[in-house]
């Protein structure tokens, strides 16, 4: 509960920012993708790699179940709307802020992200296993800072991002998304077990997490180098290609169908990536537009 009650209020705060105006969808849209895609893969590795912290939302009674929606409502929503949040009021003022003034704003988005996990921790919402507060702190002012260099880029394209970058980030969080949902212990329906973690949901996750930043590399690797008019069959040749390398897993006894089947495997790439394809479209005429 305390995670959508987080959510609710970023919500409202987003939806009073956006009311004005200042920010294109497509800056809203590449804001998530990038935040999304870097929280989530720190949120893996330390949450299921390294064991180092918990996220329980006691939201459903399976304790995996739990632990996995409670880095989804944080990683796929909380910190992305914080990030567009951040990036619009350093985007606004970048030009007017003193060197003291950029660093207060990075001060206290940090410090009251800090202070929000520990009214987590106290309310046994985050649960400390191998960590500290500090090395919070630490983590959000890295990403804070790396932000504030790209935030006007970000927001007003002035230059934009490179389109490596953003294509990278789409293909990851496109991919990723329906992933988090319907795989390991959330939904059920399938979990990838190869058998390297004895956790189930560390196994499901990171695994799945390493094939989509491969899927990811690949795509900003080819997609810049060709015309736009080729680029929507890299997409759909790098689909292929990991429903094809999931069917092996599968044969291999790596991949566990549970409520589950190829064709739902096939239709589970395949529109992510179609929607890459609108999604590349749709950049490329806002970049031409604007620039």
């Amino acid at each position: 509960m305390g995670y959508l009650v987080t959510f609710f209020i970023f919500l409202v705060w987003l939806i009073v920012i956006l009311r004005k105006k200042v920010l294109s969808w497509n800056s809203v849209v590449n804001i998530y993708f990038i935040s999304v895609i870097s929280t989530d893969i720190v949120d893996i590795s330390l949450s299921w790699f390294f064991n180092a912290y918990k996220l329980p939302g006691y939201l459903l009674k399976d304790k995996l179940a739990d632990y996995e929606l409670g880095v989804v409502i944080s990683d796929g929503f909380v910190l992305p709307i914080t990030a567009i949040i951040f990036c619009y009021y350093m985007a606004k003022n970048l030009y007017f802020l003193r060197i003291d003034r950029k660093i207060s704003l990075i001060f206290s988005f940090a410090l009251m992200l800090v202070f929000i996990e520990l009214i987590f921790r106290d309310l046994r919402f985050m649960i400390y296993v191998k960590w500290h507060t500090s090395i919070t702190l630490i983590l959000y002012l890295c990403g804070l800072i790396l932000l504030t260099f790209y935030a006007r880029r970000l927001i007003f394209y002035s230059p934009p991002v490179s389109y490596t970058t953003r294509i990278f980030f789409a293909t990851f969080a496109l991919n990723g998304w329906p992933g988090a949902i319907i795989e390991g212990a959330l939904f059920k329906l399938y979990q990838y077990r190869p058998g390297i973690f004895a956790n189930p949901s560390a196994d499901d996750r990171i695994t799945s997490m390493s094939i989509l930043l491969v899927m990811s590399l690949i795509a900003a690797f080819i997609a810049p180098r060709l015309p736009s008019r080729y680029r929507g069959w890299v997409f759909i040749i790098i689909a292929v290609l990991v429903i094809t390398f999931d069917i092996f897993l599968h044969n291999k006894g790596w991949i566990i169908y549970n409520n589950w089947n190829h064709f739902m495997l096939i239709i589970r790439f395949l529109v992510p990536n179609i929607l890459l394809i609108f999604y590349d479209r749709w950049e490329t005429n806002y970049e031409r537009k604007v620039t």
